[in-house]
């Protein structure tokens, strides 16, 4: 059985913290993080469906560089919860991506995927 994944995934370990739209707010890791979505280690998942803020911290939490997306659980097991990355500003794509190419195993596979990724998804939007 093959993967359904669409964009390579980068093993990392990343603090975050997540709000949900219902206003449910976790910590927890990004364990692997790739252009389209990301899987968050959490004590409690959410269900599927939900659309969450998620603010991954690059640096020290208090005050330090963080990265801020917005996202829809795809899938919840007792480890975490898969998220789908839905419309990003500019900045936060250039970070994301950046975070990604930095730590992929092959630089060039994540970049055709960027090219992919900027015909599926609303254009960013700079703010």
């Amino acid at each position: 059985m093959g993967s359904e994944r669409e964009f390579t995934r980068v093993g990392m370990r990343i603090p975050v913290h997540l709000v949900s739209t219902e206003g449910v707010e976790l910590s927890g890791t990004a364990e692997n993080v790739s252009l389209g979505g990301m899987f968050l280690k959490t004590p409690t998942p959410l269900r599927v469906g939900t659309e969450c803020q998620i603010s991954l911290f690059l640096g020290p939490r208090a005050g330090g560089p963080k990265l801020v997306v917005q996202g829809t659980v795809a899938r919840a097991t007792d480890a975490g919860i898969g998220v789908t990355l839905e419309t990003l500003n500019f900045d936060s794509l250039e970070q994301l991506r950046y975070l990604v190419l930095a730590n992929a195993p092959a630089p060039d596979i994540v970049q055709s995927e960027e090219t992919t990724l900027r015909g599926q998804r609303p254009h960013a939007r700079q703010e």
